[in-house]
């Protein structure tokens, strides 16, 4: 995958369909998403009388020719030479990803302007709807409303991830705390019970595609695992309203501790939080909205954070971008220690 930073544009090779992974689906040379593990041909040069394996010589021999630093310019006269690629439809087709569309979270009119720039071709939108893997950053008000709303105005899904936040912040997850209904959900290890499992679903209109309904196809070594299903169950059955008020008081209990201890030293931190998920940044900012505030934060001094506090008998998550975790087993004692230490390490690195 070549990526530019500035245009967060990526291009991905060709490949046939049998060697796209499962969860790849693509028709009539539409751009899609896929990241490469070889390199691609000259279309131009393509022969009917040229066989599987010399064509697919040809393609690899055309992505290793192609200038990767100035792909913008190159995407459409790249595809217009792909789409040439004809065979017959029982044999097989190719498909190629060209870009990659990302926008700022918390940044609405970004993603208008993206839709704009590309009327009718964005088919969804994935999003974490409170993103934790640059550590906890809630999305402003209104932000996923608007999104909701872009999406359905252009026809386009909205997708939740919420492999993080699911059955955490709430039993429905982050689309119950903000009453959002996504098209497309998708859960991890949480419905193991922390074994391997991971699941997606949405509405009726989208799923009936999946077989044995419909034509995608859909299958995993692990998939219904009995023991990963039985774990996961468990789980659930034990989610109820007392559960999230404990882990609520539990949290704020916390997160109110750490913000006294910051006010009392006067050092330069925030801590972020939704439910029982949580990240305390070092930063002037008064809030971590996004990427670019997350880059800017003092992760050097977050290191020195988690050192000392793991000393003290508190582990952490050992980098800023990763989000911490609350149990409701943790008692009295148990917060009364991770804020006296917080206190101390504090102390220590300010």
């Amino acid at each position: 995958k070549y990526e530019k930073s500035k245009s967060n544009l990526s291009l991905c090779n060709l490949s046939y369909v049998d060697r796209l992974p499962d969860n790849i689906c693509i028709k009539d040379g539409k751009v899609v998403r896929f990241t490469p593990k070889r390199n691609p041909i000259d279309p131009n040069n393509l022969d009917d009388s040229d066989d599987r394996d010399e064509q697919m010589d040809k393609i690899e021999k055309y992505i290793d020719d192609i200038d990767f630093s100035d792909i913008e310019s190159k995407k459409d006269s790249i595809q217009s030479r792909l789409n040439s690629i004809k065979t017959e439809d029982d044999k097989y087709d190719m498909y190629v990803r060209l870009s990659d569309l990302t926008r700022e979270y918390n940044n609405i009119k970004s993603v208008k302007k993206l839709f704009m720039e590309n009327k009718d071709k964005i088919a969804g939108v994935i999003i974490e709807p409170i993103a934790g893997n640059m550590g906890l950053v809630a999305p402003k008000e209104n932000f996923l409303n608007e999104l909701r709303d872009l999406c359905s105005e252009n026809d386009s899904l909205l997708i939740f991830d919420e492999v993080m936040t699911g059955f955490r912040v709430s039993k429905g997850g982050a689309q119950e705390l903000y009453n959002i209904m996504p098209d497309i959900t998708t859960l991890g290890k949480i419905i193991g019970g922390g074994l391997p499992a991971g699941a997606y679903g949405g509405k009726s209109q989208i799923m009936d595609f999946v077989a044995p309904d419909g034509p995608v196809y859909q299958a995993g070594t692990l998939s219904g695992n009995p023991l990963a299903m039985s774990a996961g169950l468990s789980v659930l059955e034990q989610l109820n309203d007392n559960l999230y008020r404990r882990l609520e008081r539990i949290s704020s209990k916390i997160e109110n501790g750490i913000n006294d201890n910051i006010k009392k030293l006067g050092f330069n931190a925030n801590i972020a939080r939704v439910g029982s998920m949580m990240t305390l940044f070092f930063t002037e900012k008064n809030y971590v909205r996004n990427f670019k505030d997350a880059n800017q934060c003092d992760t050097n001094l977050y290191a020195k954070y988690f050192n000392h506090m793991l000393k003290m008998g508190i582990y952490l998550p050992p980098s800023q971008y990763e989000c911490l975790f609350l149990s409701n087993k943790i008692g009295d004692t148990d917060i009364k220690k991770i804020i006296e230490s917080n206190y101390k390490a504090l102390k220590k690195i300010k």
